[in-house]
């Protein structure tokens, strides 16, 4: 029993001594939205489909678009659509302490025009 004691005392040390940057994790990951958001933008309003590399949740097709032709496709339908507009904010971001691995939750807005041309 007495080896355990300073085991015990040797991991918590470690994981006490591990800085905590979940702080400044989150920021980044916000800041990294906010610059995909500005980039998607821009990209939508030239008529092409914004860089996503892994997968394209499509709400809007009841599926999941996973390889790169089908989130081409997918976003190519979205930008045709008279007055598209797709933006999302995160609402919570959780980072690990150890720093390797976060998520996040957020909400989107995607509006078009109605058949008489009106915001939707």
């Amino acid at each position: 029993m007495s080896t355990l004691i300073p085991l015990a005392s040797c991991t918590s040390n470690q994981q006490q001594s591990q800085p905590d940057n979940r702080a400044s994790d989150e920021s980044a990951i916000r800041a990294i939205d906010a610059d995909w958001v500005k980039a998607a933008r821009r990209r939508m309003r030239s008529g092409s489909a914004p860089t996503m590399r892994t997968a394209l949740p499509c709400s809007h097709l009841g599926s999941t678009c996973r390889s790169k032709d089908a989130i081409q496709k997918a976003w190519a339908g979205m930008l045709a659509t008279p007055g598209f507009s797709l933006t999302f904010t995160p609402t919570k971001i959780e980072v690990s302490r150890a720093g390797d691995l976060a998520y996040e939750i957020g909400d989107y807005q995607m509006t078009t025009n109605d058949k008489k041309g009106s915001r939707k």
